[in-house]
């Protein structure tokens, strides 16, 4: 039995006009009577390769509670390439369920390269997670000028630059509203990588 896990994963993507993203995950963690246990680390990208240049993608934190609203104690580290949330108090150790819901703002989304087409590209859930994950869900709310149909709908799942789509599905709920989630149980460092 693996005694630290993530349970259920659940994000929800509002895409804005602006090519900003507004993104509530709300993590429930399962760390059962493992000892020396504080909390989640919470790891996302804040650079994108394209075309051969490194692009900025700015992250701005708005808050971090359990599910009734209080706020977890955190810390924020930042790299070249990474913005990581270490969640928990280093002098409080966790038990069994917890929840995590994470609010937070992430600029330059969307890429406006193509001729064509504007692409939003974003891992839903990261490639950098230690722990597994038993089932994850997005939902992905588009400006109503984007729908199911004129917005073609692709994806990847696995560890990183894998092209797989056996840990994932998707169909759209609402003419706007896109919906993928997990197949099976996520590994350590699979994610889901929508490209709309």
């Amino acid at each position: 039995m693996i005694d630290w896990y993530i349970q259920d994963f659940n994000s929800r993507i509002i895409v804005n006009e602006d090519s900003t993203l507004d993104i509530t995950e709300t993590i429930t963690a399962d760390c059962g009577n493992a000892p020396n246990k504080h909390g989640i680390f919470r790891i996302l990208p804040i650079t994108a390769t394209i075309d051969g240049k490194k692009v900025p993608i700015p992250v701005e934190l708005m808050s971090i509670t359990d599910q009734n609203g209080r706020a977890w104690k955190y810390s924020e580290k930042k790299s070249t390439d990474t913005i990581i949330w270490q969640i928990g108090d280093a002098n409080i150790t966790v038990q069994g369920v917890n929840i995590y819901k994470i609010r937070y703002k992430v600029k330059n989304a969307i890429r406006f390269g193509h001729p064509e087409f504007d692409e939003l590209y974003w891992n839903l859930n990261g490639n950098f997670w230690d722990l597994q994950t038993d089932h994850f869900i997005a939902e992905i709310v588009f400006p109503e000028t984007v729908d199911a149909q004129n917005a073609t709908v692709e994806y990847y799942a696995g560890t990183l630059g894998s092209k797989s789509k056996d840990l994932a599905t998707y169909h759209w709920k609402a003419p706007n509203i896109l919906e993928f989630e997990s197949t099976k149980m996520l590994d350590v460092r699979e994610g889901i990588t929508a490209s709309v």
